[in-house]
């Protein structure tokens, strides 16, 4: 399935990978910081399962909701719905592409509808980052992505602007250089309709949503 986002690296920049949008069908709405050390956010998943179009071969339609370490490479940690092709629930998920290596995509277990979890990629040495959520301690562990990195926070839709997302980004944080946690604080909102934020108020909390 994540062979779109590989694809995506060899089209694009691999600086502005999270962000693409070409021929793998892939839209986004969320937030990012330019430079951080760590982002973390609570991630909803809506109250039921969203309707998701189906897409012949099948497969290749759905969404992520996650928060990314982005540079020469990314570190991401969220949920995962794609009902025709992985699994009929929303998903927990780690992925990585780094020192120039996809390094797949791992599930860990189902988040239930209308729950939050708080998922968290966090660099702790060097070049080296983790992906986490509380259910799985200090979870996955890659080196290869230079510090500090562009923090983002956001929904992917793949392969059909019929699929209906609801999304709830809550208390998204970026880690400092000296190791503390301050609120998002800089305005990259990325939209590509027909998926939006709703109430731009707040940098650190909003809702992705659409069509």
């Amino acid at each position: 399935m994540r062979y779109i986002k590989v694809l995506s690296v060899l089209l694009v920049s691999i600086a502005s990978v999270a962000w693409a949008n070409n021929a793998s069908a892939v839209w986004y709405a969320g937030n990012k910081r330019l430079s951080a050390y760590g982002v973390y956010a609570r991630i909803f998943t809506p109250s039921q399962a969203p309707s998701i179009a189906f897409v012949a071969p099948p497969g290749h339609s759905g969404e992520y909701n996650w928060v990314s370490a982005v540079g020469n490479g990314w570190v991401q940690a969220g949920w995962s719905y794609f009902p025709y092709e992985q699994y009929t629930q929303a998903m927990s998920y780690t992925e990585a592409l780094t020192g120039g290596m996809y390094w797949n995509i791992n599930f860990y277990g189902s988040q239930a509808w209308g729950t939050y979890i708080t998922y968290r990629v966090e660099n702790y040495s060097g070049n080296c980052w983790r992906a986490s959520w509380p259910a799985v301690g200090d979870g996955d562990a890659w080196c290869g992505l230079a510090a500090p990195a562009e923090m983002q926070a956001s929904l992917e839709v793949h392969g059909s602007t019929s699929n209906v997302a609801n999304t709830a980004f809550r208390k998204v944080h970026y880690k400092k250089a000296d190791g503390a946690w301050g609120n998002f604080d800089q305005a990259y909102w990325v939209e590509n309709s027909p998926y939006r934020i709703l109430d731009k108020t707040f940098l650190f909390k909003w809702n992705s949503v659409g069509p």
